[in-house]
Formats: C-alpha cells, sequence, structure tokens
C-alpha cells in the first residue's frame, strides 16, 4: 500500500516539474464526407468551421454503463455497484469516472484500503484531479492520527497553493488538541481561499476551544451575516445557541 502512495507523490512532483496541466487540443482538417458522418460543426466565423467528433458508439456505451453503476450507487445497491464499474473498467482500466465511482462506493462498503488505492490510480494518471486529492487526503486523514500529518505534509510540499490541504491538516491537529498550530493552519488555508465559509467557521470553533470567547463571537456573528451561510452546511442554529452560551 505504501508503494502505491509513494508512486502518487513521484508522480505529484514529476507533474509539478512538467507544469503542464493545460491540454492540448488539436483540429484536423476533414473531407465534407467524414464530417457528415463522423463530426458536428459548432460555430463558424468566415471561412474557419470548427468541428468537433462525434461521441463514437463504445463512448456512449460506456457513459451509459457509468450512469447505470452510479444510479446502483444512488440507491444504496453498492455491490451492484462494485460489479457494474469493475466490468467497465475491465474494457477500460483508466476511467477516472469510473475509477473514482468505485473508489467512493468502497468508501460506503467501509473498504477504506481498497478505495484509498483507487484514488491512487487516478492521481497517477491525473495528478491534477482535484476531487480526487480532496477525498485521498480525507482516508489518510481517518488512519493514525501522526501518519495522517506525515502523508499530508508530503502533499502539500507538492502542492502548496492547494487549500484544502492545510485545511485537513488543521482539523487533524484540532482533534489531538494542538489547538495554535490548529489555527496556524486553518488561517494559511483561509488566506489561500478567502471565500471559503467553512474553514471560516473552523477558525471561530479553534479560537471558541483555546478560550477567546470575544474574538470567536465576533466571528460567530460575521458568519450569521454571510449569505453564503444558506447554502452551507452550517447551522445557523446552533451558531446562534453557541453566541448565547457564550455570553452568559
Amino acid at each position: 500500500e505504501q508503494k502505491v502512495i509513494d508512486s502518487v507523490y513521484k508522480e505529484l512532483r514529476n507533474k509539478k516539474k512538467r507544469q503542464t496541466s493545460s491540454r492540448r487540443y488539436e483540429i484536423n482538417k476533414v473531407d465534407k464526407k467524414k464530417q457528415q458522418e463522423n463530426y458536428d460543426t459548432i460555430t463558424s466565423n468566415g471561412n474557419i468551421e470548427i468541428t468537433v467528433k462525434k461521441p463514437s458508439e463504445k463512448l456512449q456505451t460506456k457513459k451509459s454503463q457509468i450512469s447505470k453503476a452510479f444510479k446502483a450507487y444512488q440507491l444504496g445497491q453498492y455491490e451492484t455497484a462494485v460489479a457494474l464499474y469493475k466490468q467497465l473498467l475491465k474494457s477500460d482500466k483508466n476511467n477516472e469516472e469510473a475509477l473514482f465511482g468505485l473508489a467512493s462506493t468502497y468508501y460506503k462498503l467501509n473498504k477504506l484500503d481498497n478505495a484509498k488505492a483507487k484514488y491512487a490510480n487516478i492521481l497517477l494518471l491525473n495528478p491534477d484531479n482535484q476531487k480526487a486529492i480532496n477525498n485521498f487526503m480525507a482516508l489518510i486523514a481517518e488512519q493514525a492520527p501522526d501518519e495522517a500529518l506525515t502523508e499530508l505534509e508530503r502533499l502539500r510540499k507538492l502542492k502548496p497553493s492547494y487549500s484544502p490541504i492545510y485545511a485537513q491538516i488543521s482539523n487533524i491537529l484540532f482533534k489531538k488538541a494542538e489547538y495554535k498550530d490548529a489555527l496556524s493552519y486553518i488561517n494559511e488555508a483561509i488566506d489561500l481561499a478567502p471565500n471559503n465559509i467553512l474553514y471560516k467557521y473552523n477558525m471561530a470553533i479553534i479560537i471558541d476551544q483555546m478560550g477567546d470567547k470575544t474574538r470567536a463571537i465576533a466571528i460567530y456573528r460575521s458568519l450569521l451575516a454571510n449569505q453564503q451561510i444558506k447554502n452551507s452546511s452550517i447551522s445557523s442554529e446552533a451558531i446562534r445557541q453557541r453566541i448565547n452560551y457564550l455570553k452568559s
């Protein structure tokens, strides 16, 4: 398992060196007959026509299989979802969507090692897949805290501008009651993503736990005044109750 994780970090390092996050697209000239059969014109400007290739029947079949697997996942039919994702991966082992679905399904089945391995496979294929990075970090964090911190520090050095890494480190430090360091990391996350309301909520909780009631109340109130809270998982009522408790 550690070899797989080490391979992920190696690929992330190589990706950082290459600095090729953008994909290349090539527009090929096609004759009229081939264009009619296999291509759709999406726009034209003067004598220039830009075309995109129609999805092949094989691609459409894969999309259908993924849809069926995801439907099974949504219905809680996890074993069925696993079987469908595996079936697709037999013919397309590098299909990121199927790998991600399989990893997420393994997580639901509490097969955490299997889930982590699949997320790692995705990152070997595409180190810029942010959802895979997030879930990979979350799984690492569910392990022994000290081991998780070591792995997350390795990730931080490879992706120093990725705020969720700092937030995840802060969460682990908070659980270890290392509040000062937890606050430092969540502040770094906020510096990188200043509009992330969940980070600010976590900062308030840390400051609250440190005993700074005045500052905690001020941050809690600013959260209540933030319109983003309506679309977040944060409970406004819980914040109000906490403010009242701190004021009493």
